[in-house]
């Protein structure tokens, strides 16, 4: 089987990849210009990068071309059902796939990284700040967030599913931190599309996760921002609903002792 069977036996391409000799998968994203978008850096040498949502790999791969000595793809979608596999055999590629949850993400277990790349995905979680802090605990201090996510800065679903633009409710709100929530699918009627900011809510939200927002970007209902991760205070936001000073897991003997000092 030849590699242009080969493309089409894959039901779905999400990214467009250029595997050589004039064959590019066909992918729905517009990978190229999304690429040139985000602001990846040219020069990655000995870096370690964490894709998350990588599904066929498009910046996995460009990651490893910008020389990272290190990349994970990760996704919720086992490698057999994207092209990641194939493109990663036609590339000779080492980037290595993990199948998992972005809210999974550990550092005892993946390592920590320099870079990780978030795209496309704040509108498809549930939990996105959540998301996010686990983002923040597996990178290296200094590291970056590469963010690009639906914004709705460009409009707003109204009940009848249609869009309305923002400044025609009030000028003001594109100043305001607001997001809006899709309970059922009110988004291009997907049932995976939950929450989206506009651009002032999103750079608050990963400053509020120990972020420095470097630079951001909003081009109608897409948008964009880098982040370096800085050192976070003892008494700072992220802290308020974390039970940070319990540092050994609750048993039986422990809560007990709570309730008889009663810290509860």
């Amino acid at each position: 089987m030849d590699l242009q069977d080969r493309i089409s036996q894959i039901p779905f391409w999400h990214h467009q990849i250029d595997l050589g000799n004039g064959i590019t998968t066909p992918g729905e994203q517009d990978s190229q210009r999304l690429l040139e978008q985000i602001s990846l850096p040219s020069d990655l040498s000995g870096l370690s990068v964490l894709d998350l949502g990588a599904r066929d790999g498009f910046f996995s791969f460009e990651c490893e071309k910008r020389g990272a000595s290190r990349v994970v793809a990760l996704d919720y979608v086992p490698d057999d059902q994207s092209g990641f596999q194939l493109c990663k055999e036609v590339l000779g590629s080492k980037v290595q796939y993990v199948n998992e949850s972005v809210y999974a993400i550990d550092s005892s277990i993946l390592g920590s990284f320099d870079v990780v790349l978030f795209l496309g995905l704040v509108y498809h979680l549930r939990h996105p700040v959540l998301a996010i802090d686990r983002i923040y605990d597996i990178l290296s201090l200094g590291g970056q967030m590469i963010l690009e996510t639906h914004v709705i800065d460009g409009g707003l679903v109204d009940d009848s599913g249609n869009w309305v633009s923002i400044s025609s409710i009030d000028t003001r709100l594109t100043e305001m931190q607001i997001a809006q929530f899709y309970a059922g699918g009110e988004l291009n009627n997907d049932i995976s599309n939950f929450w989206a900011p506009n651009m002032t809510a999103l750079n608050k939200i990963v400053a509020s996760s120990g972020f420095n927002v470097d630079s951001s970007w909003v081009e109608s209902f897409r948008g964009g921002l880098t982040g370096t991760k800085v050192a976070l205070e003892d008494n700072h936001a992220r802290f308020i609903d974390t039970a940070k000073s319990i540092q050994q897991p609750l048993n039986g003997n422990l809560i007990n002792e709570i309730l008889i000092k009663g810290d509860v």
